[in-house]
């Protein structure tokens, strides 16, 4: 059964299902709810929440832009969904690694404690 995210970015569903966790975490979209394959775009995400687009499909550059701009910023929620499918899990660009929820969210707060650290504060 497919999983989806919560929200329609750009007017498409993002969604992936069991036989996606195959491969490395990725997501595709879909602008019909029959969330078919035919000219759905296939988006890497990596750990940090980055994206690469492995192909467009028929999904136009601006969709693809915001698609990949609210993957970034909900990259927690997508996930969380994945590892209900497969966990370990595989994420494209850290060959050997597999990873558990609890590994993302790990260096997700490591990231934020790097981007909070006071400039006027020396190294310890």
């Amino acid at each position: 059964m497919p999983k989806l995210l919560k929200s329609k970015v750009a007017g498409y569903f993002l969604w992936f299902d069991s036989s996606c966790t195959e491969e490395p975490a990725h997501i595709h979209t879909s602008n019909s709810p029959k969330l078919v394959y035919a000219g759905s775009a296939k988006i890497w995400v990596f750990i940090n929440g980055r994206t690469k687009i492995e192909y467009p499909g028929e999904v136009s550059a601006k969709a693809l832009s915001l698609i990949c701009d609210y993957l970034q910023n909900h990259y927690l929620e997508f996930f969380r969904l994945w590892s209900e499918f497969k966990t370990p899990f595989a994420v494209l660009g850290s060959p050997g690694d597999e990873f558990v929820l609890a590994d993302i969210e790990q260096l997700q707060l490591e990231q934020r404690k790097l981007n909070n650290l006071d400039p006027l504060q020396g190294d310890d």
